[in-house]
């Protein structure tokens, strides 16, 4: 074992264990000032995908931009059957 853990592994006293060095960086404030820099880039690129018909910016999005809670999409999903069927009703008797 290292110098610094006794025989149970633990660390020895007056050993602080190590860890990230004093103005270290960590990934998600990195992540964050990334994001900050480009952020109009990705959301326009992510805008364009669900455009050109990829499911899961799609989806992305509108979890982001437009959540809505299950109970409002099972009542939605419900409105839009009773929509279909009133649109095929029309369409039949035409």
């Amino acid at each position: 074992m290292a110098d610094d853990r006794d025989f149970k592994g633990r660390f020895v006293k007056g050993n602080s264990g190590g860890g990230r060095s004093i103005g270290a960086t960590n990934k998600a404030k990195l992540f964050e000032k990334l994001t900050a820099e480009h952020a109009s880039e990705i959301v326009a690129s992510i805008l364009e995908d669900a455009k050109n018909g990829d499911g899961a910016a799609r989806k992305m999005f509108m979890d982001r931009y437009f959540p809505v809670s299950a109970m409002q999409t099972q009542q939605l999903e419900e409105q839009m059957a009773e929509l279909r069927e009133i649109l095929e009703a029309q369409h039949e008797s035409r």
